[in-house]
């Protein structure tokens, strides 16, 4: 699987994912506000950490994934590269 989307219903109205992994991998993921949500990436050979919306972010390897330090919030563009 090269990409994947998806739309789900929560109480604070719909949560959106997009994410597409070639070279590395790059996920978009829209939360309906007052949520936050703790994210995990996939890791791949020579990638030197994540970036949230172009900027580094604080992460964990671990089990072959990237986890985030910090929640997120609101829109956001995660990329490993």
């Amino acid at each position: 699987l090269t990409a994947a989307s998806g739309k789900v219903p929560t109480p604070h109205g719909p949560l959106t994912v997009d994410w597409e992994r070639g070279e590395g991998f790059r996920m978009t993921l829209d939360l309906p506000e007052g949520l936050t949500a703790q994210v995990l990436v996939p890791h791949h050979r020579g990638a030197k950490g994540v970036f949230v919306d172009g900027k580094p972010a604080p992460a964990e390897l671990i089990d072959g994934h990237w986890r985030l330090t910090e929640d997120l919030s609101g829109r956001s563009v995660v990329e490993v590269r």
